[in-house]
């Protein structure tokens, strides 16, 4: 691994006094190879690190650096082992959050608050270095409800401060997780008084008001309506009669997905024309208590309505996005694989396909935002809190079908430039 920033003159003083950085690696278990990965960086890392700074990183790992024992819940007693002991907390999420604690929605959610609070308090003691892995291998083996959870905590992140890095594989993830944590030690650590320089002291979060919610500029409905119009020309070119079948067969896949895209995108401009009318109506109730309950009891049947039938839509928006996929995988596996057709046919297929990705990637941040916007409002009633809490739901695991879809779309259109002629590129 390069690192042109340190020369390396020999052999390092093992014997010598240095400070040694516990860093922990907080991942739920579909990441273990990549926190493999992290391990071997901060391994190869070391001796340069002891050289340069007289410093050594020591990672942490639950499942190879603590020890047996017995507490309210596992996650206690890991927790109780970390107290104090941390001093970078490198955390990673890829289509999995992990399962739950009686504190926080998984493991890593609750190291991560640790974490996240223990810098609040004292900047000095504590760095925090989060990663998410932005590809998916299979569409088929995601649970839409785990992605959902680690695309709201992606959020949830953003919204407090901090900046994270994505990252496709586990070579990219060797590389920046090194370089990352060099330049930490080196422009960050203060040898002199063994501690953290203060960088950037976190400020109070700007929340998002029920006027943002339902005032948006770009609505769903507009982005989807754009999608569609961008899309409608995929897979109109049906000039080889051999794959007459599977050009059909594809057609209806994607028109199918527009369709409910295009439903959602309906639900939620009912849902935000009546968040605005009864907007107006607690504008005009004046602080009356009783009346503001019955008008936020009013808005959360509209949001469970909203929510059931956003619901009973993405069944059918799943279905739609898997035969679409099936459908492109079997038309290159046609072109490429058994050689059944020119692939010089394809040549506008991946400009396609990436405008069918632009048009769903605007549908899903405007789902985000609506989703986040919800979250972010008050309770203000138990019905209320319950139903917005619902459809928050319904609209995360929505956007993690997109995720997943849009994930696949790339690697399919990464596979054809690979596969096609270098002409039929051009």
């Amino acid at each position: 691994m390069d690192y042109p920033a340190v020369e390396w003159s020999g052999p390092v003083d093992m014997s010598a006094k240095r400070d040694h950085l516990s860093v922990l690696l907080s991942c739920p278990s579909d990441l273990n190879a990549e926190k493999k990965v992290i391990e071997e960086a901060i391994g190869e890392l070391n001796p340069l690190l002891a050289q340069a700074y007289n410093v050594m990183l020591d990672p942490i790992s639950w499942n190879t650096s603590l020890i047996p024992g017995v507490g309210s819940d596992p996650q206690a007693v890991i927790n109780s082992q970390l107290n104090g002991k941390i001093d970078i907390y490198l955390g990673l999420l890829g289509a999995r959050f992990g399962s739950e604690t009686p504190r926080a929605g998984s493991g890593t959610a609750e190291e991560f608050d640790s974490a996240y609070e223990k810098y609040r308090a004292a900047p000095e003691s504590i760095r925090i270095l989060f990663y998410f892995k932005s590809s998916v291998e299979s569409i088929h083996r995601v649970d839409p409800s785990e992605l959902s959870k680690v695309i709201a905590f992606r959020g949830k992140l953003g919204n407090a401060g901090v900046f994270y890095h994505e990252f496709p594989d586990s070579d990219a993830l060797l590389k920046v997780v090194a370089d990352h944590l060099r330049t930490l030690v080196a422009e960050q650590w203060d040898a002199t008084h063994s501690k953290w320089k203060v960088i950037s002291p976190i400020t109070s979060a700007i929340a998002v008001s029920s006027a943002q919610v339902v005032n948006q500029q770009s609505s769903v409905t507009e982005q989807i309506t754009r999608a569609a119009d961008i899309v409608v020309g995929v897979h109109d070119d049906e000039d080889g009669p051999e794959f007459f079948d599977l050009v059909v067969l594809g057609h209806a896949a994607v028109a199918d997905t527009l369709k409910s895209l295009s439903q959602l995108g309906e639900m939620n401009r009912i849902i935000n024309e009546q968040l605005v009318a009864k907007t107006l109506e607690l504008q005009r109730a004046n602080k009356d208590a009783g009346r503001v309950k019955v008008i936020m009891d009013a808005i959360a049947d509209d949001l469970n309505l909203f929510a059931q039938n956003a619901q009973r839509e993405s069944g059918q928006l799943k279905n739609g996005m898997l035969a679409t996929l099936d459908a492109m995988e079997t038309l290159l596996r046609m072109y490429f694989d058994e050689k059944l057709g020119n692939p010089n046919e394809l040549r506008e297929t991946p400009c396609q396909i990436e405008s069918l990705s632009v048009g769903i990637s605007n549908a899903r941040r405007s789902v985000d935002f609506f989703r986040e916007s919800l979250e972010q409002l008050p309770r203000f009633t138990a019905r209320f809190r319950n139903a917005k809490n619902r459809a928050a739901g319904v609209l995360g695991e929505i956007s993690a079908m997109m995720t997943i879809f849009l994930a696949k779309l790339s690697n399919i259109q990464s596979e054809m430039r690979t596969k096609m002629p270098n002409g039929a590129q051009d």
